[in-house]
């Protein structure tokens, strides 16, 4: 296959040290991947990525690379990214016009679905975030044959299970990046940014009511929430170590004695819940979104509803097999394991035409 690939130009593939994009890495090793099993894949990113497919940048720098729109962005960030990336979007979908792709794979859906029908070839999204009433507005009027969506868990699909899946595919990891670790830490962890939908706060609660040493690894350190909600709480025993390089994150993890998950928002998916289990430290997680489907209750961490009964699932964690932690990713979460799916739904669209 003959495939056409487009995240963001925002910045280069991979991201430059100190910027987390999921999307961004999962896009790029979607990409590697197909590379490396025979298909034509061409990755439109920035001058200076360094990708395994084949890479067509357009003459382009990276967003923040190029000086000369540096005022225009200061003023209106969003704006200088939404016109940015449509300067790399117009020119995939024109390549595609012409006949030199088969299929094209972009995951920024709102910036490109109004491409899509002018072009014959199947354009496949996948969505990386909860399908909001404001997406879906979108995506329910811009409609042609050759739209299809990926899911990262079947959760996602509920607010709109009408459009046109594709199939879900779950994000994968390279399992090789995070080594196990059989015996069982003393701290807590948790790492994301510093709002409210990520639970941070209620994380410390928990950590402090089950006499536990937590380590939060995040930023930023700033803002209402940061102020109120975080900073307050901080001591010799709920310590906020900043932000941890990727690289090091594996043995951030692998040293924890339990994952503390507990989110207020549709996640998903929750990359971090895999990598941690995947260095055999469990999860204990609210149930929402995907946690159900990405963790295994009472064998791979705990579910729970409220902070109350993460304290408890605390207290419990001995319980919990860390080798069946590592063998539930090696099963379900692997790279392979993504780039198999995503192979096999481009397959199946590519040979409908």
């Amino acid at each position: 296959m003959r495939i056409g690939v487009f995240c963001t130009n925002e910045y280069t593939t991979p991201p430059p040290k100190g910027i987390i994009y999921a999307p961004l890495v999962v896009a790029q090793q979607i990409a590697d991947g197909l590379t490396e099993r025979g298909h034509t894949v061409t990755i439109y990113a920035p001058k200076g990525s360094r990708v395994k497919s084949r890479l067509h940048t357009g003459g382009l720098p990276s967003l923040y690379q190029n000086r000369i729109l540096k005022e225009f962005t200061a003023i209106n960030v969003e704006r200088g990214v939404a016109s940015y990336e449509n300067l790399a979007l117009s020119q995939l979908f024109r390549h595609a016009q012409q006949g030199k792709f088969d299929l094209l794979h972009i995951h920024p859906s709102i910036r490109a679905v109004f491409y899509a029908p002018l072009v014959k070839v199947p354009v496949v999204f996948t969505l990386h975030d909860p399908i909001i009433p404001g997406k879906r507005f979108f995506y329910d009027r811009v409609l042609s044959k050759n739209i299809h969506y990926v899911s990262i868990s079947r959760s996602q699909q509920k607010p709109a299970p009408e459009l046109p899946w594709a199939g879900t595919v779950y994000n994968g990891i390279d399992i090789k990046k995070f080594p196990f670790k059989a015996s069982s830490g003393k701290y807590l962890a948790i790492v994301g940014r510093m709002r409210a939908e990520k639970g941070i706060y209620e994380a410390i609660i928990a950590a402090r009511k089950a006499h536990v040493p937590l380590k939060i690894a995040g930023n930023p350190t700033w803002g209402p929430y940061w102020e109120r909600k975080i900073k307050p709480y901080l001591s010799r025993t709920i310590q906020h170590v900043g932000t941890i390089p990727y690289s090091k994150i594996p043995k951030f993890l692998s040293e924890a004695r339990g994952f503390l998950f507990p989110i207020k928002w549709e996640e998903p998916f929750g990359l971090v819940m895999t990598e941690s289990m995947a260095t055999g430290t469990p999860v204990i997680a609210f149930n929402r979104g995907s946690v159900s489907e990405v963790m295994k209750n009472n064998k791979t961490g705990f579910i729970v509803k409220d902070v109350a009964a993460m304290v408890k699932a605390i207290s419990r964690l001995n319980i919990i097999d860390r080798h069946a932690c590592r063998k539930h990713v090696e099963d379900g979460f692997t790279l392979e394991k993504m780039v198999e799916g995503y192979e096999k739904i481009f397959s199946n669209l590519t040979h409908k035409i």
